[in-house]
């Protein structure tokens, strides 16, 4: 008896101590609180760890090992979601108790029916659960394994390819590949695991190719841009806040012009103008809201360069009462559609789960009046990406997280875009780790359409990305300042096969695991009543 307690504390401490060091290597491998760019390499070995957990386990504890496990990681990595709300952060921790329990369990029931090839089938479990949190109302990019490598340029140029999720299933599937060497010590794991290698070292060859390939190319005919960072706190409202960060805008974007007056498109970050501005010029039913709007519009008329700017944008549907709210981004180009205001306007699609949209308002109308009552503002959903020209540069415009999902930023290459142009505003989360996680995301959206970025965010990570994923100029964090460069006009005519095919090697993974575990199913149950 006191022997099965023994044994049962001790293998408890080990799947407990394996938990803790499993989420602080997935939280390290990201940015993070202590390391601020990541540990890339933790990358390569996190799930590791998690095939112990699994294997120590036994069916019926696996499930909460796996809810630990996600709680601990998730909280960790998301820390910065308190800053918002604190119940945002609990939630989080919740949802990815559950998920991973779940996942935990699959890994486990494919541990107990494929033998010594179960390793396989857990590597399309791990690679089909990060694929599948991204999608959807609550799709969530944050925590793909691939984004720990946004750092490593020879690595990611496999993603024109295959996109983030390829090199997602390159690493997961290594890792497992190595667990399994780990677990079985024989010839044919060890021959597995230097395969896979092999296989990483040949896509690092190819992509130190590319990115040489890059470097030697020369192009004549360029737009120089200006993004500029306010740094203002958004949670500060009302007419003289709105007007004075309007000021602050203005002044940083005149000091960028008196010293580089090649300047021709300047960005301003998401809703970095409050007061809707064609609504209040339009409508007048705020004075001081339509004296804003009316001073900024005719400094962008007396400038000889145009201007995207982030904007709450109001229209009016059946009354004044009656408006439809986007969180939109306008072109203005002074002389042609300034005043009045008539700019080419791009809606955001993918709006901010419970803080920007709640699709499910009329399912659950108390959770929606709450989030109302709270500090949450909720848009309609633009419909369709769209293509702005400046100088001959054709760009589409992400706004804020919309630069974390692949398929956004392909349909918008697709639409004839040569450039992305994100506006974010991050400064609400009061964390370097919050906008590097999220700068990191945005890297990759340059490799897979071989597009450069622009990125224009009101508190940090304002840069410009080429289209091999490399930052060629950033701003400091948190300050008051702007960036400027040149971007290509149509750098890269020939779509890259991921701009053309999408997440193709996100979704096999999962149609091959669905098949092999109802297969496997079917089987045992026909071997059952044989």
């Amino acid at each position: 008896m006191k022997n099965n307690i023994f044994q049962f504390l001790k293998n408890t401490s080990v799947v407990f101590s394996l938990i803790i060091l499993s989420a602080l290597l997935f939280s390290f491998a990201n940015p993070g609180f202590i390391f601020s760019d990541g540990i890339s390499f933790f990358g390569w070995i996190y799930y590791i760890p998690v095939l112990f957990i699994v294997k120590k386990c036994s069916f019926k504890s696996v499930f909460f090992a796996g809810g630990a496990y996600g709680a601990l990681s998730y909280g960790l990595y998301v820390h910065w979601l308190k800053n918002f709300n604190p119940i945002g952060l609990t939630a989080a921790c919740i949802a990815y108790f559950f998920i991973l329990g779940f996942v935990f369990l699959l890994l486990k029931f494919s541990e107990l029916r494929f033998g010594k090839s179960a390793w396989i089938i857990q590597s399309l479990v791990l690679a089909s659960y990060e694929y599948l949190k991204t999608l959807g109302f609550a799709g969530f990019g944050y925590g793909v394994t691939a984004y720990t490598q946004w750092q490593m340029l020879w690595l990611i140029q496999i993603c024109s390819f295959a996109g983030v999720f390829g090199l997602n299933f390159i690493m997961i599937f290594t890792q497992c590949a190595f667990f399994s060497f780990i677990k079985f010590h024989d010839k044919k794991s060890a021959g597995k695991f230097l395969l896979c290698l092999f296989f990483v070292l040949l896509n690092v060859i190819f992509g130190a190719y590319k990115v040489n390939q890059y470097d030697k190319e020369k192009y004549e005919n360029t737009v120089t841009v200006c993004a500029v960072q306010n740094n203002e706190n958004p949670w500060k409202n009302g007419i003289e806040e709105y007007s004075k960060n309007i000021e602050i805008l203005k002044q940083l974007t005149d000091k960028a012009f008196s010293e580089n007056n090649e300047i021709q498109l300047v960005v301003w970050p998401e809703t970095a103008v409050v007061p809707s501005i064609m609504f209040h010029y339009e409508h007048r039913t705020d004075e001081r809201r339509y004296i804003v709007v009316k001073k900024l519009l005719e400094y962008i008329n007396k400038k000889n360069f145009s201007f995207v700017i982030g904007n709450n944008h109001e229209v009016m549907l059946s009354g004044l009462s009656d408006r439809a709210c986007y969180n939109s981004v306008l072109f203005f180009e002074p002389g042609r559609n300034v005043i009045p205001p008539e700019p080419e306007i791009y809606s955001k699609q993918h709006l901010v789960p419970f803080t920007e949209c709640f699709p499910l308002k009329n399912i659950f109308p108390r959770v929606y009046q709450k989030l109302l009552n709270g500090d949450t503002h909720m848009w309609e959903a633009g419909t369709e990406p769209y293509v702005f020209e400046c100088e001959g540069l054709k760009f589409s415009t992400p706004v804020c997280f919309e630069d974390n999902f692949g398929d956004i930023c392909r349909n918008m290459a697709l639409n004839g875009a040569d450039c992305f142009i994100n506006l974010s505003n991050d400064s609400w989360s009061g964390s370097l780790a919050c906008q590097k996680q999220h700068l990191a995301m945005a890297v990759f959206r340059s490799v897979e359409n071989a597009l450069p970025s622009v990125r224009s965010t009101s508190s940090g990570q304002t840069c410009i990305i080429n289209r091999n994923g490399k930052i060629e100029v950033q701003a400091k964090p948190f300050c008051r300042t702007y960036i400027t460069g040149k971007i290509n006009v149509n750098p890269y005519k020939k779509k890259t096969f991921f701009t053309k095919t999408g997440n193709i090697f996100g979704t096999v993974p999962v149609i091959v695991l669905f098949v092999l575990l109802i297969m496997n199913i079917i089987t045992g149950i026909i071997k059952k009543y044989r």
